[in-house]
């Protein structure tokens, strides 16, 4: 994030591992800096035809649906065949 900070990817992941450290203010927090780098962003969009296992989708899935991010719910499960 130092490198590149307006790379809304890293903010992402970081969001989705603050909460599940149980960190949910800072995930909050992190999560409103990916909408200010993609006012537009959406997480069934930025996910579309990744190849994810069902493991890893309904773990992330989890971790980004608290912290508040739209479209939490259609995030990867919908991708994993």
């Amino acid at each position: 994030m130092q490198i590149s900070p307006s790379f809304s990817l890293t903010h992402l992941i970081l969001a989705a591992a603050l909460a599940k450290l149980g960190e949910i203010d800072k995930a909050k927090a992190t999560a409103a800096r990916v909408l200010q780098l993609q006012p537009d962003f959406r997480l069934g969009r930025h996910f579309a035809g990744a190849d994810y296992s069902p493991e890893l989708a309904t773990s992330l899935t989890e971790a980004l649906r608290a912290t508040g991010l739209p479209a939490a719910l259609v995030c990867c499960t919908a991708l994993v065949r």
